[in-house]
């Protein structure tokens, strides 16, 4: 038989590919500059002798919170389903090793900074992840296994949400920067970043809730029992008090705006989750429709506002693309970028999940991330308006980005491999009626012989 996910293996290799990202993301745009070994040497042992201080909480915070998972997954690919008490220490140490990697290579790319801070804050937060996983952590593997069998998912929906509704609040939550004081809460209303409804990006933003509020609701009518799963209500108070809470997440974040219109969005996307759910023969039978529609939107986004400029801008456009994956997220804040990237890759999913093909994920992932691609070459023959003010920040926006076509291939592949995995289970496994028997069927407990045994001869 073969072993439940997740297994020993799957966690070293969500370490290597978070490590790696880790890595990328530190580095990236990859500008670099010539530099002794030598000089590094002593500029970085310069860096290293300055007192931490605590300027920044938003930093501090933002670097705790990128190790934390590497922790984490690092200690679970060296504890899970046994006990090595010298692992955590292992861990810590592997985590601070990378962080010195990484700080002292970033010498060599001025557009990043070497801090001693980021290395006592990334080793915090490595601590901090390997610390979970001995208190939780096989624990979680468990509950993981018994929802990848099936059994045991009558329930699964309570298991499951309270993990879901950290990842939305460390995703929506960037990049962290916390504060419940009311004198600058008052400063973010004031800012016009607490509003009815957003000014700008108003169907990009629903795109975005739909896609993360949709499995909210999908896993209510999915993983639990027919009484609550099937009730309209209680699928309308789980929608609301998700999104409510996600809302007063960012509320508290001074950087993110809060308005009352992704309350609403984030509780109409659960039910429409939830009626996706319930009606899973009438989505296979239009999901190519759903799936023009989602499109639509996605192209609306994209060329909305724009203007037909044809052939005359494309050396010029080709020479502005960043040909280096997730360059143009990575100009801003990291944390920030990671947010945006999931978000995409989120908004990907739910394309990836209409068009799922039986033949496999693969051939889903290049059908979304074609699609992908043929909206960001719409950008290459559109411009903004001479007297907008993106046309005079840079006359040649928008620029395509070759990051949103390969967020559409890895988006794409994992809404097919999720389509294919769960999208034609039924929502509680029943279990199988008793066979009655037939009318011409003798009973299991009749006597071989309808009368006395017959007497032997002898």
């Amino acid at each position: 038989m073969k072993a439940p996910f997740p297994q020993r293996h799957h966690y070293a290799f969500a370490s290597i590919a978070f490590a790696l990202f880790i890595v990328y993301g530190s580095l990236v745009p990859f500008e670099a500059i010539s530099l002794s070994f030598s000089t590094a040497r002593i500029q970085f042992a310069e860096a290293m002798r300055t007192t931490f201080s605590f300027e920044s909480r938003s930093d501090w915070v933002a670097n705790i919170l990128l190790y934390i998972p590497l922790g984490f997954v690092g200690c679970a690919a060296l504890m899970v389903d046994r006990r090595h008490l010298w692992a955590p220490m292992a861990v810590i140490a592997a985590v601070f090793v990378i962080c010195m990697g990484v700080e002292f290579a970033q010498l060599w790319f001025p557009m990043r900074t070497t801090s001693v801070n980021d290395v006592i804050a990334n080793t915090v937060g490595g601590g901090i992840g390997a610390v979970g996983w001995c208190l939780y952590g096989q624990n979680v593997t468990e509950r993981m296994r018994t929802l990848w069998t099936t059994s045991g998912r009558e329930h699964a929906f309570f298991r499951i949400i309270p993990f879901y509704l950290l990842f939305l609040i460390a995703v929506n939550g960037m990049p962290f920067d916390l504060s419940i004081s009311p004198t600058e809460l008052w400063y973010k209303y004031k800012a016009g970043r607490i509003q009815w409804f957003p000014p700008v990006g108003f169907l990009e933003k629903l795109l975005v809730i739909v896609a993360y509020f949709a499995p909210i609701g999908w896993m209510w009518a999915r993983f639990t029992t027919p009484k609550w799963g099937d009730n309209f209500l209680y699928a309308l108070g789980i929608g609301f008090a998700c999104a409510t809470l996600l809302e007063l997440v960012q509320l508290s974040v001074l950087s993110c705006g809060t308005y009352l219109s992704d309350v609403i969005a984030g509780t109409g996307a659960v039910l429409l989750g939830w009626q996706f759910a319930r009606t899973p023969l009438i989505v296979s039978r239009y999901r190519i429709f759903f799936a023009l529609l989602w499109c639509v939107a996605l192209a609306t986004v994209h060329w909305y506002g724009r203007i037909w400029v044809g052939t005359g801008w494309l050396h010029w456009k080709f020479e502005e693309i960043f040909w280096v994956p997730f360059t143009d997220y990575f100009r801003s804040h990291y944390l920030t970028a990671f947010g945006k990237i999931v978000d995409r890759t989120m908004v990907m999913i739910v394309l990836g999940v209409l068009l799922h093909r039986k033949s496999g994920w693969a051939w889903t992932s290049l059908i979304v991330g074609t699609i992908a691609l043929l909206l960001e070459c719409g950008l290459l023959f559109m411009g903004n308006s001479p007297t907008s003010a993106a046309f005079l920040e840079n006359p040649f926006s928008p620029i395509p980005s070759t990051s949103k076509v390969e967020l559409g291939f890895i988006g794409g592949g994992i809404g097919g491999w999720l389509a294919l995995r769960w999208g034609n289970r039924s929502s509680v496994v029943q279990q199988a009626p008793p066979k009655q028997p037939q009318e011409n069927q003798r009973p299991m407990y009749a006597p071989r012989w309808p009368g006395p045994r017959p007497q032997s001869a002898n």
